[in-house]
């Protein structure tokens, strides 16, 4: 008889009760063992958890340090561009500042020896007006707006006639040689609605020789106004470069330009 068929028939041979307590000798037998290799291998287990949890630890600080680093790196980068940007614009407002010194002082000059021989319709000098240069704006606020013809024209105020602009600027005496005129022929270009001011007096900053008072000319307005008219007004937002002493136009002016095309996007969009 071989083992196996000797097995079943004493496996046949045993009563039920048998069989049971068998098996469960069997099972107990075999969970027992395996408690005590798992209680066995309990220090070697909490061993291998500490391992992983400190491996697992130090790969969270290397990450966390990695990020410090390279926040740390993109806040310096980003305080470089800052600074580059920074004094890039501070260079291009130099320029500008010193650009529009050589343009006023220019001005200056053409004003000062336009004045010592002007148009034969200007008439003589009266002296109410002269051109300067600013670098700050004055703390003296004009008590009230100036009259051009009587109280801001250095000259006579004329009318053109036939259809042609007025013969000369009422600031600087200049002869009004017209906007057809070749560059080589002396003079100054006054167009029209621009109150018989020449194209080189309109963007001057002037002083008023009696009051003290400075102004400058508005470009919307057609007016004469006192030179803080032109500074930036209250919660106006204005370009980085904005210069109170070379914009075209007054605060007014400006808010009632941005007031129009605020009214014109409006009426697109429906």
């Amino acid at each position: 008889m071989d083992v196996r068929a000797g097995l079943q028939e004493y496996w046949k041979g045993l009563t039920p009760t048998q069989k049971e307590a068998r098996l469960e000798n069997q099972w107990k037998g075999a969970r027992d063992a395996k408690k005590k290799a798992y209680a066995a291998d309990a220090p070697a287990r909490a061993a291998r958890n500490e391992a992983r949890a400190a491996e697992e630890q130090a790969r969270a600080e290397a990450r966390a340090e990695a990020e410090r680093r390279a926040a740390a790196e993109r806040r310096a980068e980003a305080e470089r561009r800052a600074a580059a940007e920074r004094r890039a614009e501070a260079e291009r407002l130099a320029a500008a500042q010193a650009e529009r010194r050589r343009a006023n002082a220019a001005s200056i000059a053409r004003f000062q020896d336009a004045i010592q021989r002007p148009a034969s319709s200007a008439g003589p000098y009266q002296g109410r007006s002269t051109m300067v240069d600013l670098a700050v704006m004055p703390q003296q606020h004009a008590s009230r707006e100036l009259d051009l013809r009587t109280e801001i024209f250095n000259f006579a105020s004329t009318r053109g006639s036939n259809g042609r602009g007025p013969p000369h600027c009422g600031m600087c005496g200049a002869f009004n040689k017209g906007p057809l005129a070749p560059a080589n022929v002396e003079g100054v270009v006054i167009k029209k609605q621009m109150k018989q001011v020449c194209q080189c007096c309109k963007g001057a900053t002037w002083k008023h020789v009696a009051t003290g008072s400075y102004f400058r000319f508005c470009m919307v307005c057609k007016k004469f106004h006192d030179i803080h008219k032109f500074a930036q007004g209250d919660d106006e937002k204005v370009r980085s470069d904005f210069d109170p002493f070379t914009t075209a136009k007054c605060a007014d002016a400006r808010e009632k330009s941005r007031a129009a095309y605020q009214n014109k996007k409006q009426r697109l969009e429906k």
